[in-house]
């Protein structure tokens, strides 16, 4: 088990020293959990899975997917999204925090709208 550990803090050393280099153009896509910027809105989703699957839950939120071990730390979670900007969904009644998120699950419905 301890080197299990070991190697999950080796690896997550990895991630955070290859945080893209900042220009212009990256400046656009920001990482909210760490200071990683991206160019664009699905490399930002695929980076943001890496701080998802540090992070497995049980329970996970619909808005920005961060996820948690009970459903009353989601909860209390989901309160710090009161008042936010909403990225609806309309073909479902989801809604996310991040218009990435809305961007990556509208291409669930696009089978469905042919």
């Amino acid at each position: 088990m301890a080197h299990g550990k070991r190697y999950l803090r080796v690896h997550e050393q990895r991630h955070r020293q290859q945080t893209p280099a900042p220009s212009p153009v990256e400046s656009k896509f920001k990482c909210t959990q760490c200071s990683a910027k991206f160019n664009t809105a699905q490399a930002l989703s695929s980076h943001m899975r890496v701080h998802a699957e540090n992070e497995v839950g049980a329970f996970r939120c619909d808005m920005c997917y961060k996820s948690f071990g009970q459903w009353s730390h989601l909860k209390r979670h989901q309160e710090s999204h009161v008042g936010e900007v909403v990225y609806e969904c309309t073909e479902c009644d989801k809604a996310f925090a991040f218009p990435h998120l809305l961007e990556e699950h509208q291409q669930t419905h696009a089978g469905s709208s042919q």
